[in-house]
């Protein structure tokens, strides 16, 4: 689907909100996060939420969610849902949008899932934490059924169980704020303001024109897109910790001092594996999760 019909279907969507908010209807719009079912670095997730939380408001919509894909690195998981809201508020009273409400969403694991159910449920688990240690409004559950294709009534329900089981026992305690924390939400920041920024210039402060522009010219790009009209030159790999880095930006107007940051924690991964972190690498790290302890 070319990027122009994808952008007019969902602001036929965005109107038909804004139609019955008029009425006195207040509907809630939930920006979907993404389906590739590969790794997604936050700073390219969050300026995609932005982007569309900045076209929904454009027309008419007063209750929006944006929503981040997990990656299961806890710290960086948690860091970015912290740098979404705070980036979300900062671009909607930037373009005078700071009358629209927005909540978090976290989404569990989105890519592929273990095939059985303990190690299923380990992720969902994960998944649970990672909400709640981030102060997260909303979380969207996976089931241990995921590997399989289409979950049953019962599965999903055991997922959102575990889910609220896992929440329940982290009451209502935060990740504490650390040094380390704070450097990852720093850069994630950094990356986000710099896509966004671009995209804005390119599109002369029109968040449509923004995105049609920088998708169209790799200024924003998704990493491994179905798109075929997606530059796709984007390369996420993680690094020895977990976190989600760029073996290659391609495009993506980040700032030096951000590619400095991946390449040194790319240069850590491939001491302590002994190993050079390259595309092969990328491709495995997509599939590790599912393969784990197998």
């Amino acid at each position: 689907l070319p990027f122009e019909q994808g952008i007019r279907n969902y602001q036929y969507v965005d109107r038909l909100t804004s139609f019955y908010e008029e009425r006195g209807i207040r509907l809630h719009r939930e920006q979907p996060g993404f389906l590739t079912g590969t790794l997604i670095p936050p700073g390219v997730g969050i300026a995609v939420a932005v982007l569309e939380m900045l076209m929904a408001a454009g027309q008419g919509v007063k209750h929006y969610s944006m929503g981040l894909c997990q990656s299961l690195d806890l710290f960086q998981d948690v860091a970015a849902l912290w740098a979404l809201e705070e980036v979300g508020q900062e671009y909607l009273d930037r373009l005078g949008y700071g009358e629209v409400f927005f909540s978090t969403v976290t989404h569990e694991w989105m890519q592929a899932f273990p095939t059985d159910e303990p190690r299923a449920y380990a992720v969902i688990i994960l998944g649970g934490i990672i909400a709640a240690l981030s102060g997260a409004t909303q979380i969207v559950t996976k089931s241990t059924h995921e590997a399989e294709g289409i979950p049953t009534k019962e599965a999903n329900a055991d997922g959102v169980k575990a889910t609220r089981m896992a929440i329940r026992l982290m009451r209502q305690n935060r990740l504490p704020v650390t040094p380390g924390l704070l450097q990852e939400k720093q850069i994630i920041l950094l990356e986000a303001r710099a896509i966004l920024d671009k995209a804005l210039e390119m599109g002369d402060g029109d968040p449509v024109q923004a995105s049609l522009r920088s998708l169209q010219a790799g200024a924003l790009d998704i990493p491994w897109a179905p798109n075929q009209h997606m530059a796709g030159r984007v390369i996420p790999v993680r690094d020895a910790s977990g976190a989600l880095r760029y073996l290659d930006p391609a495009g993506l107007p980040l700032p030096m001092e951000v590619i400095k940051y991946h390449r040194e924690m790319l240069k850590r991964r491939a001491e302590k594996d002994k190993t050079r972190v390259d595309y092969e690498t990328a491709i495995q790290d997509i599939m590790e999760i599912s393969k784990m302890l197998e």
